[in-house]
């Protein structure tokens, strides 16, 4: 059976046990005063992302530069504006925090031009980390994207199939670009630092709501070759996300976030042969297998995904 996270973390974990609740603090949603910043709290993810901490019975705390300050009845605040390209605002915004789960970046290509999609990703990521680890925040959650991979209009083949972590990037665009330097300042903070750094290279997020439109599309290969196939479900990736700020696992890690399937019928082994012949294959024939590994993700965090388009 695959559970969600909030349903894992109940299972894993013994609550009402002392010893590890000394021992365990972040994996214990019933820890009142673990301090939860989440980034471009506003925006589609962010709210997903807010309310899943919420069920998961986690107190977060949203940053956004669009924000409308608001209260929650205990007086703290839901969500609160900052401008985190501004180092003095990202101070601020970040001060008592445990876990940053940073989502508020340019979050695709051709979104704005291509020297502002980099300065601005790249200064908001190196503030963002720059100043949870000289807050000394325990953990930082961030977005990277399988666009480091090659999921581009313009893609080149990877180096095999399934696509996984430590393959070379293939950066196609300003903003793969943005990401792959910001990996490489997660590492170096987290490197130099005693705050963890976990970031995710998130393929397409779908929302239940655009199912109909993959369905539309699964009969024409081309149309959704640029990410090779790959999508995660929102609900999903919320899931990761919760499971990522909660583990005390302290490893550095990139993790690819990605669905158990790809958003074709035909077969993935068919689609890499068709489409990337020259490309090594270790997909099993005649299933519709993610061309993304998620097998660090699992060994890491216990993460499976649940939800398909099917």
């Amino acid at each position: 059976m695959i559970c969600s996270a909030k349903q894992l973390l109940n299972q894993e974990f013994p609550f009402d046990n002392p010893r590890f609740l000394e021992s365990n603090r972040l994996t214990n949603p019933l820890v009142k005063d673990l301090q939860i910043i989440v980034t471009g709290s506003t925006g589609r993810l962010g709210r997903e992302v807010m309310h899943a901490f919420d069920e998961a019975g986690f107190s977060s705390i949203g940053i956004d530069s669009a924000a409308t300050v608001e209260f929650r009845k205990d007086g703290k605040f839901l969500h609160r504006r900052a401008d985190l390209t501004d180092y003095g605002e990202t101070i601020d915004a970040l001060k008592g925090c445990d876990i940053v789960v940073h989502l508020a970046n340019i979050s695709y290509p051709g979104f704005l031009p291509d020297h502002k999609t980099f300065s601005q990703n790249v200064g908001m990521n190196y503030n963002i980390f720059s100043a949870a680890s000289a807050l000394k925040c325990r953990r930082v959650i961030w977005m990277s994207s399988a666009n480091v991979g090659g999921t581009e209009p313009n893609a080149l083949a990877p180096e095999r199939f399934p696509i996984t972590e430590d393959q070379a990037p293939r950066l196609r665009s300003a903003y793969a670009l943005s990401k792959s330097v910001s990996e490489s300042t997660a590492d170096y903070f987290g490197s130099t630092t005693a705050t963890t750094f976990i970031g995710i290279r998130s393929t397409l997020i779908v929302y239940p709501e655009d199912y109909e439109l993959l369905r539309a599309d699964t009969e024409d290969p081309e149309l959704r070759r640029w990410h090779y196939w790959s999508y995660i479900d929102v609900r999903d990736l919320t899931d990761l996300i919760l499971l990522t700020a909660t583990s005390t696992n302290e490893e550095i890690a990139i993790i690819n976030a990605t669905s158990a399937d790809t958003t074709l019928n035909r077969s993935s082994a068919e689609l890499c042969a068709e489409y990337f012949p020259r490309t090594p294959c270790d997909i099993e024939a005649k299933t519709t297998q993610s061309l993304f590994s998620g097998d660090k993700a699992k060994q890491l965090y216990g993460f499976e995904p649940r939800f398909s388009w099917r």
